[in-house]
């Protein structure tokens, strides 16, 4: 029944329950009424607050109605349009697309559950590029085995030409069909393996975030650089390779080594206790790729709206699930994310790529492999 609010589906405004779609997203009355207004009218609004806080206002139940300059880019960062397209008279489809564009890959996921995402939220396009990163099996604990061999394979076949020494070492591996990267004995080499391939696998789904692949080239350089080790400890656990066990199998490890060990044990294990699906992992990891850089970035605008964006969906997916427990959930993943802020990249690298000289950072191997493999795309 019109005007009937639909209590499984949020307004992707500002979180309250939505009444429908209204302007070609699911919102509540009171957004889409001001979406209204305001495009109906011609209003322009300017922030009032000072600072690093211009612009930034939360746009909430609570809040929405204390900025409307805030509130009205919301509206537009959610792909909220007059006339059901994905352009409007005051902003360009190119910059609706910057911002709403987040990825979530093709992975293969239980189809109820991915209905479920689909139904509480549009804000997120999936890509129409090919289904590149490793399918997540319908099972809640997916491992590497899964990972699609043809498209790896690839990988590891791939010329090299543009690539540098480094790279070129990693990209020698043998290929992964009929490769289990668990066997019973479980070794160093095996383990340094399955890491490495978790390497190849990133840069796949690195090409599937568009909100990614349209910042400069000095800001995708810096995020990756910065924040590779964070996406590769979610890869492991989305992928359950138990790296504990080089404790079992390296006794050269220094006392540090363990530490880190320990606190990268971590964080995978607290991630697979909270069971989440394809599409939160999802989240999880393009919240990794957003953390903050070291360098000054010249479109950090762009990636505060990406992560507050995300954070957004990654609460609407958590409530889907459950509405009594998803606020402790989410308060966990957010922990998580600071504990991983607390590992440092060198670490990662000493740990599980011993082989690479710590002169040459695996971020700046990992950034030659994505930039080749986008300008053969581009070819």
């Amino acid at each position: 029944m019109p005007g009937e609010r639909l209590l499984n589906v949020l307004c992707a405004v500002c979180g309250d329950r939505s009444s429908g779609k209204h302007y070609g997203i699911y919102s509540c009355d009171g957004c889409s009424g001001f979406f209204k207004r305001s495009i109906h009218r011609h209003r322009h609004y300017v922030c009032k607050a000072q600072g690093e806080l211009k612009d930034k206002c939360p746009v909430d139940k609570t809040h929405r109605n204390q900025c409307r300059s805030c509130r009205l880019a919301r509206c537009f960062l959610v792909n909220m349009n007059k006339d059901g397209n994905y352009i409007s008279d005051t902003v360009t489809r190119q910059k609706i697309q910057t911002f709403v564009s987040i990825a979530v890959q093709h992975e293969r996921g239980p189809r109820k559950a991915k209905q479920k995402i689909l139904s509480v939220s549009n804000m997120i396009l999936p890509t129409s590029t090919g289904s590149t990163a490793p399918p997540v099996a319908c099972s809640s604990s997916p491992t590497i085995a899964n990972v699609s061999t043809t498209s790896i394979s690839n990988h590891f076949n791939r010329k090299p030409k543009l690539l540098p020494t480094q790279l070129q070492q990693l990209s020698c591996l043998p290929t992964i069909d009929n490769y289990n990267p668990f066997p019973t004995i479980i070794n160093q080499i095996t383990l340094y393996e399955a890491a490495a391939r978790l390497l190849f696998t990133m840069t796949n789904w690195l090409e599937t975030v568009p909100s990614f692949k349209i910042l400069p080239n000095d800001d995708q350089r810096s995020l990756l650089e910065d924040n590779w080790h964070y996406l590769l400890i979610v890869n492991l656990s989305q992928w359950m390779v138990p790296i504990m066990a080089i404790q079992l199998t390296n006794s050269t490890l220094t006392q540090t080594d363990q530490i880190e060990i320990q606190r990268i044990c971590d964080c995978i294990y607290k991630l697979r206790s909270l069971a989440l699906d394809a599409y939160e992992y999802t989240y999880i990891k393009t919240l990794s790729l957003y953390q903050s850089s070291a360098k000054l970035l010249i479109n950090q605008s762009h990636i505060d709206a990406c992560q507050e964006h995300v954070l957004f969906v990654l609460r609407t997916s958590l409530m889907s699930h459950s509405t009594t427990t998803y606020s402790i959930k989410f308060s966990q993943l957010i922990g998580i994310i600071q504990m991983m802020n607390q590992i440092s990249a060198n670490s990662v690298q000493r740990i599980l790529f011993p082989s690479i000289t710590h002169d040459v950072p695996v971020g700046k191997i990992l950034w030659e492999l994505y930039r080749s493999k986008s300008s053969e795309t581009t070819i």
